[in-house]
């Protein structure tokens, strides 16, 4: 600058103080930007930012000349904020840098940029950028009265600009979004949102901010738009995840274990089997360790940082779960909290997230799912409440828009971006609150200024009365896990129950003492059912829990005399779950049932279930159908049988036999065998499948199907004499699955010769079992009376109180039609010479 000063000639005229001024203006300084100032405040302040000021004698005013230098980072990429596709590019602390940055990516006359001073000291530059005519007139100007109204002394970062203007500066979700890309601040800009620059800072505050900035990647806009969809919503997942993953599995082992599978509660049982501490506790430990690890994490050099943090983790989490301290489950809930934790792409939005998780558990491990519950009341009250410069927090969900949701939930093409390019996601004007004095002196208070305060008064008088406070850990409870009753000889009744041993099933699961059961059994006997499980219950250590009991099995001597006690004692019961298995012991007792082990499962409580699901029974066992059986006029309850068997490896085993028929005493009165208690299974469209094998005397053989797809209709007729008839038909797909006969089932006449076969007798088959019901047993278990009920109502009614009597007089008809669909592999039998083969 001095050079052109030292090489310039004398000029008439150089003397006049204008020729001066125009000379140090435009001549002299030719590498700089200059401007006048004239006051002394203005001179220290060029000084202090680094600026040469030139002072003449004989001028009123210095000019200012902007030759500042200062050594500047780089342009790279965001550490934050990185991405796949997208540009490498982000802001620096120079100011002049990241304002020119967005001006590369939006090169427009309406960008405009206003320059703004902030600091008693530090006398930072922060500069506001909008789109004319695009960003919200209302939003532009509160934006420049915050800022202006802010009087702080230093300015080292965003966070200093943000508190002073943001609506709530106490919540702990920020309205103020902050990035280091510049493809972000561009987009927002189009958005119709405000861009802060703040110098010294790499970070850029855009306003307004809502929820929906937490789900949302720089990546969302480069990638495709299929799988950025997937991407947000598997964000979105694991953001509420983080949130409330913790609590829930408190409040589930703690309050309310009757939701977990069965499978699961054994897993856990045994795993929390020896944890000195309440779930909520460890919980709590758990996160507070994971948080220190965390910070350690970021704290520590980089090379070492995540080194510490993911050799701490195992070693310690390892460590704990080996002495007994925490259990493994909740080291896995808290591992995958903390991954879930860190997918946000906004930090800050995180950090709101990962604090929300404290109280969270407080809430549960006080109030169970209620607590849950309460908790997420209050925080989606909170959130409605929240603004961003007017702008509603959780805005296009509240108030709801149709049109601008669709952007937030999933990601547009990009054909829909082209066609509208500037996503208009706020109204053109928004009324923002003034935050003024007035609004902080007291008010008149009365209820109606306090309807919040209120309605979250109320739900939390209905959490503390909903019954929570049998807060109780697994360790403390025993499952009963199957039960059984019994009649003694001398009329008491015997009760049992199965329990589960938690350490046991974790040995063995580990290879451990072998030959031990994972289970014991109790007795009690007593005059009436309560006081033999009362019998039984003096004799444990812990609470019983009864709702993970599969199934309950009742003796034969007990199902001959009456299950009425039974029955009403099981109703009044709350702990009884009604969806509970019962079953009939055909020949024996059911304390015999409970003590027979099974080889293929650990606690056989779960054998009875899954041996009448692998022969194709699907519905009919619970307490539930029982009693809606017996409630219905005119109908009859039944149940499923099992009989003790002797295995092939000289132990006794549990075989499905059939099913029991009770009558209106809910007394036994006689039992249906495999085959038959299928066909009436068939009837009532409870079963999944079955396997038929007929003789085809045309073939010297017998051909298998196994029949899928059911159906069943009952149509019922009114004879001029008043006799009723019942016609069944039931139909079915059937599949080949062993051919004796020397029949080649590729041949239409043959396989038409089979399926006629199969339905005829099949038919025979069924009709058989029903005349043996209605002849021997009296008792209507096919849902004649509501096909009668549902077809001829006026007739019903005049013949309900007869039905037992009429029932057995009906004349039934059966029509079977199983369509054969598949043969095979192979169409002739194997096991014939093609010689002997019929075609």
């Amino acid at each position: 600058m001095l050079k052109p000063w030292m090489l310039e000639t004398p000029r008439p005229g150089l003397g006049e103080l204008n020729a001066l001024d125009l000379m140090l203006e435009q001549q002299l300084v030719s590498i700089a930007k200059t401007k006048t100032v004239e006051t002394i405040g203005d001179i220290e302040q060029s000084i202090l930012s680094a600026n040469v000021v030139i002072l003449s004698d004989g001028l009123s005013h210095a000019v200012i000349a902007e030759l500042k230098g200062f050594e500047q980072r780089a342009i790279e990429e965001p550490a934050n904020e990185t991405t796949i596709r997208g540009p490498r590019e982000g802001f620096t602390e120079n100011i002049n840098v990241n304002t020119s940055l967005v001006r590369r990516k939006i090169q427009s006359t309406k960008l405009k940029m206003e320059s703004m001073t902030v600091g008693n000291l530090s006398k930072t530059t922060i500069v506001i950028a909008y789109i004319e005519g695009l960003a919200i007139d209302s939003i532009v100007e509160e934006v420049r009265k915050r800022i202006n109204r802010i009087q702080i002394d230093t300015v080292l970062g965003g966070n200093f600009i943000e508190e002073f203007i943001e609506d709530h500066p106490f919540t702990l979700f920020p309205q103020v979004q902050n990035t280091e890309r510049p493809d972000i601040v561009a987009s927002s800009l189009a958005e119709r949102k405000v861009a802060i620059f703040i110098d010294g800072t790499p970070f850029t505050l855009i306003v307004p901010c809502s929820l929906w900035n937490a789900f949302q990647s720089a990546d969302d806009y480069y990638e495709r738009f299929l799988y950025a969809t997937l991407i947000r919503w598997l964000r979105m997942l694991l953001i509420i995840t983080s949130l409330f993953l913790p609590s829930i599995y408190v409040a589930i082992t703690t309050f309310h274990p009757q939701l977990m599978p069965t499978n699961f509660l054994l897993s856990l049982t045994s795993a929390r089997e020896g944890v000195p501490f309440p779930a909520v506790i460890e919980a709590f430990i758990m996160e507070f360790l994971f948080e220190g690890l965390r910070e350690a994490g970021i704290r520590l050099p980089r090379p070492t940082g995540s080194a510490v943090s993911i050799v701490g983790a195992l070693v310690i989490g390892q460590a704990a779960v080996q002495a007994g301290i925490v259990s493994a489950p909740m080291v896995i809930v808290v591992s995958l909290t903390g991954i879930a934790s860190l997918i946000s792409p906004r930090y800050s939005m995180g950090v709101a997230f990962r604090m929300l998780r404290f109280p969270m558990l407080l809430f549960s491990g006080m109030f169970g799912l209620y607590g849950v519950t309460m908790g997420s009341l209050f925080l989606l009250i909170h959130l409605t409440n929240l603004e961003s410069f007017g702008v509603p927090y959780l805005s296009p969900i509240t108030p709801l828009s149709r049109t601008e949701i669709k952007g937030r939930i999933h990601s547009c093409t990009k054909m829909e971006n082209a066609y509208n390019p500037l996503i208009r996601f706020y109204p053109s004007s928004i009324a923002i609150p003034q935050r003024t004095k007035a609004r902080r002196q007291p008010r008149r208070r009365s209820l109606m200024n306090h309807r919040p305060t209120a309605f979250l008064f109320l739900i939390l008088c209905f959490a503390l009365t909903t019954g929570c406070w049998d807060r109780e850990e697994l360790t403390d409870r025993v499952f009963d896990l199957a039960a059984s009753t019994d009649l003694n000889k001398d009329g008491t009744y015997l009760t049992a129950a199965q329990f589960l041993i938690p350490s046991r099933i974790e040995q063995s699961s580990k290879g451990g003492i072998g030959g031990e059961k994972p289970y014991f059994i109790e007795t009690g006997s007593g005059k009436s059912i309560l006081e033999a499980i009362q019998k039984a219950r003096q004799k444990l250590s812990r609470t019983i829990t009864r709702s993970h009991r599969r199934n309950y099995y009742i003796g034969e001597d007990l199902a001959k005399h009456g299950i009425k006690e039974m029955l009403d004692a099981f109703s009044r019961d709350p702990g009884n779950r009604i969806r509970m298995d019962i079953w009939v012991v055909k020949g024996n007792t059911g304390l015999e049932a409970l003590q027979v082990p099974y080889p293929l499962e650990k606690i056989p409580a779960v054998a009875s279930l899954k041996i009448h699901k692998a022969v194709g029974g699907t519905s009919g066992t619970s307490y539930l159908d029982f009693m809606m059986a017996s409630s219905s006029e005119g109908s009859c309850p039944t149940l499923p049988v099992v009989d003790i068997v002797q295995g092939d490896s000289s132990q006794k085993t549990i075989r499905f036999y059939g099913r029991a028929i009770f009558n209106h005493d809910y007394k036994l009165a006689g039992y249906l065998n495999f085959v038959e208690g299928a066909y009436r299974q068939w009837i009532l469209n409870g079963i999944s499948f079955l396997d038929i094998e007929e003789n085809i005397p045309e073939a010297d053989g017998s051909v298998g199907v196994i029949v899928t797809n059911f159906s069943s209709k009952l149509k019922s007729r009114i004879t001029s004499e008043n006799k009723v008839k019942m016609e069944i038909e039931l139909s079915g797909v059937g599949h080949v699955s062993e051919n004796n006969t020397n029949l080649d089932l590729r041949r239409q006449k043959n396989l038409k010769l089979v399926q006629n076969t199969i339905n005829e007798k099949t038919s025979e088959h069924v009709l058989e079992m029903v005349i043996k019901v209605q002849k021997q047993y009296g008792t209507d278990v096919f849902g004649f009376n509501e096909a009668l009920n549902r077809q001829h109502p006026r007739e019903w009614n005049k013949i309900k109180g007869q039905w037992d009597t009429i029932f057995q007089d009906i004349k039934v008809t059966v029509n079977v039609k199983v369509n054969i669909k598949s043969i095979g592999l192979v169409g002739p039998p194997l096991q014939f010479k093609e010689g002997d083969i019929k075609q």
